[in-house]
């Protein structure tokens, strides 16, 4: 028998849960004593007791306080109390910059069979741009499942550098290489130490060029001048599919204001008139053009690109921080000769400033032969009080 406070038998949950699944990373645990696994902070929160013979069982599991769970281990199974249904949300801010700002997502650890429904609702109540469900896979070291507040997304840069960090701060992991199963497929995750975390992108695809006239509905106070005419508005995924959009200056930039229904109109009809994402949906019907990102090469700090995010289609105004967005930008840039190979390997995107929540993305580029073999997008992140 154990008693625990919440937190603790949600990680001890998840983790025997995995342990005993036989999926690849936990493999490597085979033979090694699990108390070792555990974090300290954990070891001291679980206290174990052997059941008085005297007692009932059912009558020692009704006690029950607010701050507490009891439950109880059966070789290798696990009974647990019916509160331990609904999981913790971890509460995380991605891409910060000096400890601050970043984009907010949750993150909550369930088993494979949790309904599809509660996800949704949890990532509704919660109200972040992502909530990341991790689970274990038989495919990947984990499976992440990403939520707006109205729809699952594919995938999501800054929800996976959330997730991957906690899980290093919950001593899961440790630095290194790792897989996450997402509704792409298989992609790899770099951890290294004191919170920077890395995600490849998948291979960018390049889509239909956006006529400027069909962009300037969308925001009020992007004149016609203001506009970049060298670098054409074009749809590109490595990942999520965007409009990229460059502004001349970053004053303009920082002070146009989005139309969020122009935006949804505009978005929608790109999906149903690009002939390859047309025939992406065919396949999948969820496949849609995600939003708008806006940048400027004029910066505060001498980074790559200043950036704005807009997805309102997909309940999110506007975004302090997007990594697939920018891992997008990235191959954009190199691909129409902006940077060149050397400036691809390290990359730097400011983004939130509009919203008082300065952001700091890190990308680069492997290439070879002049096109790009693959697409990394990383930060920090830090768990919130």
């Amino acid at each position: 028998l154990l008693v625990c406070d919440d937190t603790t038998f949600e990680y001890l949950l998840y983790l025997f849960s995995i342990f005993f699944a036989d999926i690849p990373y936990f493999n490597k645990l085979r033979g090694v004593t699990m108390s070792v696994e555990l974090p300290k902070i954990v070891t001291k929160k679980v206290k174990f007791f052997k059941i008085p013979s005297d007692k009932n069982l059912a009558e020692i599991l009704e006690i029950r306080y607010e701050s507490f769970h009891v439950g109880f281990f059966v070789l290798g199974g696990i009974m647990i109390s019916s509160s331990a249904l609904s999981p913790r949300v971890y509460r995380m801010r991605a891409f910060v910059k000096d400890g601050q700002g970043g984009n907010l997502a949750g993150v909550v650890c369930v088993k494979p069979n949790f309904p599809e429904a509660r996800m949704q609702s949890i990532a509704r109540e919660i109200g972040y741009s992502k909530t990341a469900f991790v689970m274990p896979s038989d495919k990947a070291d984990f499976r992440l499942r990403f939520f707006t507040p109205t729809t699952e997304e594919p995938s999501c840069g800054h929800a996976t550098i959330a997730a991957f960090e906690f899980l290093r701060l919950q001593g899961a992991i440790g630095p290194g290489n790792y897989t996450a199963e997402t509704m792409n497929g298989v992609s790899e995750v770099e951890v290294k130490g004191g919170g920077n975390v890395f995600m490849r992108q998948f291979n960018p695809k390049f889509y239909s060029h956006v006529g400027w006239d069909k962009l300037f509905p969308c925001f009020r106070g992007l004149e016609r001048w203001e506009a970049e005419q060298k670098l054409r508005p074009q749809l590109v995924s490595t990942g999520l599919i965007d409009v990229l959009m460059r502004v001349n200056s970053l004053e303009t930039l920082l002070q146009m204001l989005p139309d969020p229904a122009r935006i949804v109109e505009l978005c929608t009809w790109l999906a149903e008139n690009d002939p390859l994402i047309m025939a992406k949906r065919a396949i999948d019907p969820n496949v849609h053009v995600t939003g708008i990102h806006a940048f400027s090469i004029d910066t505060f700090t001498g980074a790559t690109a200043h950036c704005r995010n807009f997805a309102p289609g997909d309940g999110i105004d506007e975004e302090p921080a997007t990594g697939t967005s920018n891992g997008a930008l990235s191959a954009y840039l190199f691909h129409h000769g902006a940077i060149g190979s050397v400036q691809a390997r390290s990359l730097r995107f400011e983004q939130g400033y509009c919203m008082k929540s300065p952001s700091e993305i890190l990308a680069r580029l492997e290439t070879k032969h002049n096109s790009i073999d693959r697409v990394w997008v990383g930060g920090q992140a830090i768990v919130l009080k």
